[in-house]
């Protein structure tokens, strides 16, 4: 495994910085420009929503964190060792071919399939992928996002959904409070 290049430590906390950003700046500008228009048509209302959105913004900010600084399940050669492959099952460089496999039957009398990477130089077990960005092969692979600067692989892909979740919630607060706002607005002050 290669060491982070000073681009890829860019890469990885370049899109978290931009999802903090826009978070912030959402919730600010909503505090000062949105909330005070609702909360003075339905201070109960108005209050509760801007809860909720702080909140969840908060728990997606922590979901955020998760999913960057946990490692999404490297590959190493302990996986393959554990399948009870042969390590030194693999012919030379030049006589392999791209997509080399090796199906074999597991110590629990299961049949696998190990393919393996020419990059990692390791077998990789059934669904697990190759990152080019990361440069590293993945345990159930998803895909690389760059919004939170990491792989979403098995052990951070839960993470990853309760991020989503979250960021959801408080996304959708938005044209809610929007809505309320511009509906306490066209009132009059006449008519409340």
């Amino acid at each position: 495994m290669q060491p982070d290049s000073g681009h890829a430590k860019i890469a990885r906390y370049a899109g978290p910085l931009a999802v903090v950003t826009i978070i912030v700046t959402v919730l600010v500008s909503c505090s000062i420009w949105v909330y005070p228009n609702v909360n003075a048509k339905w201070p109960t209302s108005g209050t509760c929503l801007q809860v909720v959105q702080v909140l969840f913004a908060i728990m997606a900010l922590g979901f955020l964190s998760l999913v960057n600084y946990t490692d999404p399940g490297t590959v190493t050669t302990n996986a393959a060792l554990a399948a009870g492959l042969d390590l030194d099952d693999v012919p030379p460089r030049e006589q392999r071919t791209r997509g080399l496999a090796h199906e074999f039957t597991a110590n629990d009398g299961s049949q696998c399939e190990f393919r393996w990477c020419d990059t990692c130089e390791l077998w990789k077990p059934p669904r697990a992928s190759h990152c080019m960005i990361c440069k590293r092969c993945f345990e159930r692979f998803d895909h690389h996002c760059p919004w939170v600067g990491n792989c979403v692989a098995r052990n951070n892909h839960r993470f990853f959904c309760g991020f989503l979740a979250c960021i959801g919630v408080a996304g959708l607060c938005v044209p809610v409070s929007l809505a309320m706002a511009l509906f306490a607005l066209n009132e009059g002050p006449d008519e409340w």
